[in-house]
């Protein structure tokens, strides 16, 4: 059996850091000239290296973060994970009731977002914060957040979660021309460019065990220990958590009535 390789992919520069100089840091790191890097600056995610063991594609990316690029290290896996309709069946049963969509141009695309987030969605760690409650948390990691999730009582049980059990989002990610959504709380990590996410926790959605235990390797421990930090922090708050079901992750959760709010937050746009 081969061992799993890793690509390293960068979007763009870090909040804060200058073009200019950032480019000049790349440029000498790499041995080559300003522009030959500058697709590395732009807001779309550029894979830099990719066929490397773990250790050799952290190595890459924390130099070019230091460089002030933000970068990740991704599982180097061609094929994306599959939707298995069975499962999604199981869990989000309302898209199978063709009944209920007036417009079926709607259900289909709710398939095909749901289809693309998995397959293609950043693959980030989720954590079980509360399994009596069935409550995970997903870090959103271009928000620097955690987005708390909660499923049907006794949901965690029969999957035989306990508090701590790892398991892995696929998100995306929603602008920030609407603001921020009311539940989310960006860490010092925000990107700035997004205003909501949208979890799904890929072990509920695929029958690919393989690519999922590739994508949870490539997730470092400290983002394991963020999420699990984060999430029960929120929880320590009184924060309520999302519908976990996919027609329902990406709708912000209310605040808590005992909470006061801000006045800006009332006449603040949130996010669609």
């Amino acid at each position: 059996m081969t061992s799993a390789t890793f690509r390293v992919v960068t979007r763009g520069l870090q909040p804060g850091h200058s073009a200019e100089i950032t480019a000049e840091l790349v440029a000498k790191l790499f041995k080559c000239s300003k522009e030959q890097i500058a697709p590395l600056l732009g807001s779309k995610a550029v894979t830099v290296k990719r066929g490397l063991a773990l250790d050799a594609a952290t190595k890459y990316a924390q130099a070019l973060t230091r460089c002030g690029c933000v970068c990740a290290v991704e599982p180097d896996i061609a094929k994306y994970l599959a939707l298995s309709d069975a499962r999604l069946h199981r869990i989000e049963p309302k898209l199978y009731d063709l009944a209920r969509w007036a417009n079926q141009a709607d259900r289909a695309s709710w398939m095909d977002a749901i289809r693309a987030t998995l397959g293609r969605g950043d693959s980030r760690a989720v954590v079980v914060v509360d399994a009596a409650d069935s409550v995970v948390a997903s870090y959103a990691r271009e928000l620097d957040c955690a987005v708390l999730l909660r499923f049907d009582p006794g949901f965690g049980l029969v999957h035989g979660w306990q508090n701590g059990t790892r398991l892995l989002g696929a998100t995306s990610y929603v602008s920030r021309d609407h603001g921020v959504a009311s539940d989310l709380q960006p860490g010092p990590g925000d990107t700035g460019r997004w205003g909501n996410a949208w979890p799904l926790v890929a072990d509920l959605l695929t029958d690919d065990h393989a690519g999922l235990a590739a994508r949870k390797r490539a997730i470092e421990g400290a983002e394991w220990d963020r999420a699990w930090a984060l999430g029960r922090s929120v929880l320590a708050g009184g924060g309520i958590p999302r519908d976990g079901r996919p027609l329902g992750s990406r709708q912000p959760a209310p605040l808590p009535a005992a909470t006061p709010v801000p006045a800006s937050r009332w006449f603040a746009k949130r996010s669609r």
